[in-house]
């Protein structure tokens, strides 16, 4: 299946031990044997407590075996940050026969 966008729930943990919004990140994925692929990088992103959704580029969707999410920033300063869900919404595929012009 091939990823089309992803949604990332997200909330400072103010009082919960610390941790802030994830602010910055990629999003990676590869096939066996293969290295990784940047398919989506974000930059001074806030907290998104009811979820975001986050669109890839339809020229970097394909199919994949491995996804990964590398943080590299978060709103508070802190070394930990706090994601509450992330999921995956894949693509729409049409069926060979929907693809022939007539």
């Amino acid at each position: 299946s091939v990823v089309a966008r992803y949604t990332m729930l997200t909330g400072s943990a103010q009082g919960l031990g610390g941790g802030g919004c994830p602010s910055q990140w990629l999003l990676q994925a590869k096939r066996p044997s293969l290295a990784w692929v940047k398919l989506d990088e974000r930059e001074a992103q806030t907290c998104s407590p009811t979820g975001r959704i986050y669109e890839i580029q339809s020229h970097k969707q394909a199919h994949y075996s491995h996804y990964r999410w590398v943080f590299s920033g978060n709103s508070s300063g802190a070394e930990l940050i706090r994601v509450y869900e992330i999921s995956l919404e894949f693509a729409q595929e049409q069926p060979a026969s929907n693809l022939i012009q007539r």
